[in-house]
Parts: structure tokens; C-alpha cells; sequence
């Protein structure tokens, strides 16, 4: 008897809800047809002139893109203490993809893993030096410690501040005039339930993001594990084929993975690869824009190294 009951209550606040739903989509569709759109959305932050990100989801973390010296594709990461934050965990299959990473202040705990080989973990004081190879993560972080940890990382600018501009606008996304209108008319209605919705919300804004980053690693030759098929070898020494298998499998489970997130961003919530409003600066490669700081012999942490280190595949080197 009680579960005959709650069948139609259950109905009827789904009818409800689906009607709140229309109905604020509608006067909002209406609203931007005879108003201004921007009355009831915003505008993603133009981050264009921004040289510094202090981000705080997962972890608090600080990116500072300020001009080096010559060297305009390398940016200092730092990590403050107590902080748990560690770099995106991805691989590449273009050589021009990989990343180079000096550490710079502070104990940094750098781990590099070969998708088919494993992994090897060490703890960097500065001037070590790593340059990541095709199909091998290299991922850095502070893991808690007591004290702020810094690395200077040589990559593709563009990518790291789209990145960094997604994170600082992540909870903006379900405010923009980009996203689905029905979609931001949902994230409103399930903030009016008390308490969970405020969970739940949260939760949105999570997944949201999670799906923004994968849209961004699509297009720039960025896979992240998303599980492989595993062989369970009983017997003597693991032969290598074992190994490729494996790896071959997690390469294809990440693309073809991170392929149906790009779609569901792009078709479902108007998510894109790249913004206008999070473009590097025209003039990043001269000095016509950052004249003055490339010149100033008082740029904080100005040290350079190689863009072309000898140590690779995991091999630190001391200098």
C-alpha cells in the first residue's frame, strides 16, 4: 500500500519540477529575445591581461605566468604548504606535447610513470631537472608539507592558463550566457531544496568542471588514465607483450573516453576548447607587450635553464 502511495506523489513532484523548469526556461528564452541577454547572464572573466591565478579547488595552488626573461613558455607553479594539490595526471603521443619541469623552492615530490613500465617517485629539492617523454605521465605536487614548494614548468602557455582560466570560472559556468539556458534554470531550481541542494549544486559545478578540463585535454594531446584492460600473469616473468597490451588499451579506453566528454560538452553544454576571453595576450612572443618585465633584471624567481635538459624518461639530473 505504501509503495503504491509514493508512486504518484514521486510523479507529481517530477510534474512540478518539469513545470518550473519550462516555465523559467521559457520567460528566460522570451527575455533575451525582446531584452538584453546579459540581464540574466554573465560574461566568462577576461583573463587575457591576468599573469597570476591563485586557485583553490582541489587544492589551493598558485599559477604565475609572469614573463621570464626570454623564456615566455616557462611559468612558476607553486604550491603552498599544507597543500595536497598535484598536477594533471596526463600522457602524451606528440613529442612537441611533453612538458619539461625544474624544481625550483622548496621539497617537491615528483612522480614520472611510463604507461607501460610503472612508475618511480622521488623527492626534488631545487635544480633537478625532468623533461616528460611520449606515453609517460609526470606530475608533480607538495603533498601536505610544512612548507611551500615551487617548479618552473616549460609547456604550451595556452593550455595551462585555459586551464587555470576554467578553474577560477568554475563556479561562474552555470551564470554564463554560453551555457544551455535549460541548464542553468535546473541549477537553480535545485538550490531551492534545503540543504542538499546546496550539496548538489556543488556537485553540479564539480562535474561540470571535471568535463570543461577533459574538452580542453581533447584538443591538446592530453589523456588521462581512465582504466585499461588488465592481465592478471601468474606465471613466470611478465613477457612484454603483456605490457603494450595494456598500455595499448588504456590509450584507446582514454581517447575514446575523453572523445565522448568532448561531445557532451560541445552539443549538450556549450563548452568549447578555447575561449576569446582566456586567449595569451597578442605580443606574448615579443617584447612589445612586456617590454618592461622582460628587461627588469628584479623578476622574482627569474632563474633559467635549458629549454633542451639532458635527462629524460624519469632521469633527474642535479645542476
Amino acid at each position: 500500500m505504501a509503495m503504491t502511495t509514493s508512486i504518484p506523489l514521486l510523479l507529481l513532484f517530477a510534474g512540478i519540477f518539469l513545470i518550473l523548469l519550462l516555465t523559467r526556461t521559457l520567460a528566460h528564452l522570451l527575455h533575451s529575445r525582446l531584452g538584453t541577454r546579459t540581464d540574466y547572464c554573465k560574461r566568462r572573466t577576461d583573463t587575457r591581461n591576468q599573469f597570476r591565478f591563485h586557485l583553490a579547488y582541489p587544492q589551493p595552488v598558485i599559477f604565475d605566468f609572469t614573463p621570464r626573461g626570454e623564456q615566455l613558455s616557462t611559468f612558476e607553479v607553486t604550491v603552498p604548504a599544507y597543500s595536497r594539490w598535484s598536477s594533471p595526471a596526463t600522457f602524451h603521443l606528440r613529442p612537441e606535447s611533453c612538458i619539461t619541469v625544474r624544481t625550483h623552492t622548496g621539497n617537491n615530490f615528483v612522480t614520472f610513470a611510463n604507461i607501460i613500465y610503472g612508475s618511480g617517485t622521488t623527492t626534488g629539492p631545487p635544480s633537478l631537472t625532468f623533461r616528460q617523454e611520449i606515453l609517460e605521465y609526470l606530475v608533480w605536487g607538495n603533498h601536505g608539507q610544512t612548507t611551500s614548494a615551487s617548479v618552473l614548468v616549460t609547456a604550451d602557455v595556452q593550455l595551462y592558463r585555459t586551464l587555470c582560466s576554467v578553474a577560477q570560472d568554475a563556479g561562474l559556468y552555470f551564470e554564463l550566457c554560453s551555457t544551455p539556458t535549460w541548464i542553468r534554470e535546473l541549477y537553480g531550481i535545485v538550490g531551492w531544496v534545503p540543504y542538499y541542494g546546496a550539496l548538489a549544486q556543488r556537485g553540479m559545478v564539480r562535474v561540470a568542471l571535471y568535463i570543461q578540463e577533459r574538452v580542453v585535454f581533447y584538443k591538446n594531446d592530453c589523456w588521462p588514465d581512465q582504466g585499461m584492460v588488465w592481465i592478471d600473469w601468474y606465471w613466470w616473468t611478465t613477457p612484454r607483450w603483456v605490457w603494450e597490451f595494456q598500455a595499448v588499451t588504456m590509450v584507446v579506453i582514454s581517447r575514446a573516453t575523453l572523445a565522448v566528454l568532448y561531445w557532451v560538452g560541445r552539443l549538450v553544454l556549450g563548452m568549447r576548447e578555447t575561449y576569446e576571453e582566456y586567449e595569451v595576450p597578442e605580443g606574448w612572443e615579443g617584447e612589445k607587450m612586456f617590454g618592461d618585465v622582460i628587461r627588469s633584471e628584479k623578476v622574482v624567481g627569474q632563474e633559467t635553464f635549458s629549454e633542451k635538459p639532458t635527462a629524460g624518461k624519469g632521469v633527474a639530473r642535479q645542476e
